[in-house]
């Protein structure tokens, strides 16, 4: 009678699967906080986005009413409205002063 030595097969197919396992476990606790954390990135970005067009729309919002208010309190143009308002200087005023 004639033995045949068969290779245990099992044994290899078992180390196989555990090495997949194993790999498959290291790839997916690689893959999710990579995954949460380009989440989190794009979200940040995008808010960050949002807060610098506000700035940018605030900044004009502010170079218009700093343009009225110069234009409110110009010294060359304080003679023009007050002849538009009717207002006449006085050549000898007298002050009046109030203590607080």
């Amino acid at each position: 009678m004639t033995l045949l030595i068969r290779p245990n097969n099992e044994r290899k197919r078992r180390n196989a699967i555990a090495v997949s396992v194993i790999t498959g476990t290291l790839v997916l606790s690689t893959f999710i906080p990579v995954a949460i954390c380009y989440a989190n990135y794009t979200g940040i970005k995008y808010e960050i986005a949002q807060i610098e067009q506000k700035i940018d729309e605030e900044n004009a919002r502010n170079t218009e009413i700093k343009s009225k208010l110069f234009y409110a309190i110009d010294p060359n143009r304080a003679s023009q409205v007050a002849t538009e308002k009717g207002l006449v200087e006085e050549k000898n005023p007298r002050w009046v002063f109030a203590s607080m």
